[in-house]
């Protein structure tokens, strides 16, 4: 499926991320283009515009009293 507007793919540690907007649904793919995970959104919705994965490596908490 393709979309001018949304959806993305990202390269992440031998991974591609790929988000498909129109399908309102996103997946992880290992180095062998095996599906590991895959998760959809309600149809209800616009779609899904862009979706990155990211570790917290270097991300500082901070607790907002």
């Amino acid at each position: 499926d393709r979309s001018d507007y949304i959806g993305n793919v990202q390269h992440y540690d031998n991974h591609l991320i790929v988000d498909s907007g129109n399908k309102s649904s996103f997946a992880e793919y290992g180095s062998d283009n095996k599906v590991i995970a895959k998760y959809e959104v309600e149809q209800d919705l616009w779609g899904i515009y862009r979706c990155y994965k990211e570790d917290f490596f270097g991300f500082y908490f901070y607790d907002a009293i």
